[in-house]
């Protein structure tokens, strides 16, 4: 519906005007002479607090991570994947932490990043000081490994 932009005496045509609805919010144009803070003012203060509060009180937990939530610093719990609530403006913290992906840990040499298909490719640097090892009977060896694990306790993995 097109609505006409000519007022004919019966009253707004159209939506309120932007200018006119902030000035009524912070106060209706009145100067600092009034002596105290506006009310529209103050209404807007708290319509910001109230978006912030909002904003800051849901949190999203992926299907491999579980989040551990802190209050004031201290532990208060983990929760498991999906959308949650939690006490906002920094009361609540919230740490997410992979718990189903399989991580690994090189040493001795380091992989560069590879694609999916491709072989894999080992970075030229030398990583002496990680792979070097003396056995029982007095003899040195150089012993590349990898370390796969993952991490079942969020809390102790943290802490």
């Amino acid at each position: 519906m097109i609505q006409s932009v000519k007022d004919d005496g019966r009253g707004p045509s159209g939506p309120p005007d932007l200018f006119e609805l902030m000035k009524k919010l912070t106060g209706g144009g009145r100067g600092p002479s009034r002596g105290k803070l506006g009310g529209g003012f103050i209404g807007v203060l708290l319509l910001f607090l109230l978006v912030w509060g909002a904003m800051t009180s849901f949190y999203t937990v992926q299907p491999e991570q579980r989040a551990v939530v802190k209050r004031f610093g201290s532990v208060k719990g983990i929760t498991d994947p999906g959308l949650h609530f939690k006490i906002p403006f920094g009361i609540d913290q919230i740490q997410l932490v992979a718990t189903e992906r399989v991580l690994k840990q090189e040493f001795g040499f380091r992989t560069r990043g590879t694609r999916q298909g491709e072989s894999s490719t080992y970075s030229a640097a030398e990583f002496e000081d990680e792979s070097l090892m003396l056995t029982g009977d007095l003899n040195m060896i150089d012993v590349e490994w990898v370390v796969q694990y993952r991490i079942d306790d969020p809390i102790k993995f943290l802490y």
